[in-house]
């Protein structure tokens, strides 16, 4: 079983979803594995999803009938088989080092839940003056104590950058509806 499962949900992503795959076919973890939940795509995503599990035995695909973000997630933690569950979307790119990285943190620190990172807004000359301000905050966040007291302000973590623990995931009963966005529910809960 592999220590890690990257899950990504992808939905008509043909355009990024190359990019964003080849990023974590370049991780330094030698343990992981990808869990690509198709959900129900109309256009090439489920054909380059297949042609990456077919070069790289570490992806799996999972095409499931068209539910949205929250209904791939969920679909997707029950295949994945690793004890930590890095997130990422179809349209994100990840460094090199992150999942090894994020892993020793969770692994050397039981009482950790959940594990981020700093982000980068791409390609750089298309970010607004708005979103880069959203990205300086974000990445200003660097202390449990920074997060827990911005937690009600906005989402304090980037959901695609984080890695948590499956069976903590599982027992919060995954990503839920509630009207607002589901990392942020996740991380109030």
């Amino acid at each position: 079983m592999p220590e890690v499962s990257v899950l990504i949900p992808c939905y008509n992503c043909e355009s990024t979803i190359d990019n964003a795959l080849q990023t974590i076919a370049s991780q330094d973890h030698p343990d992981f594995e990808a869990v690509l939940v198709d959900d129900g795509s109309t256009d090439g995503t489920l054909a380059k999803l297949n042609a990456w599990a077919e070069m790289d035995a570490r992806f799996r695909v999972l095409p499931v009938e068209h539910g949205g973000i929250i209904h791939a997630l969920n679909e997707g933690i029950k295949d994945c088989r690793g004890d930590f569950i890095a997130r990422m979307d179809a349209d994100d790119r990840s460094y090199p080092t992150r999942l090894s990285k994020q892993a020793q943190v969770l692994r050397e620190n039981p009482e950790i839940s959940v594990v981020s990172c700093l982000v980068d807004g791409f390609p750089a000359e298309d970010v607004r003056m708005g979103f880069q301000l959203y990205l300086e905050w974000l990445n200003s966040l660097v202390t449990h104590e920074e997060i827990i007291t911005c937690r009600f302000i906005e989402s304090p973590v980037v959901h695609p950058s984080t890695m948590v623990r499956k069976a903590e995931l599982i027992e919060l009963g995954g990503y839920q509806e509630h009207g607002w966005a589901e990392d942020y529910d996740l991380w109030l809960r």
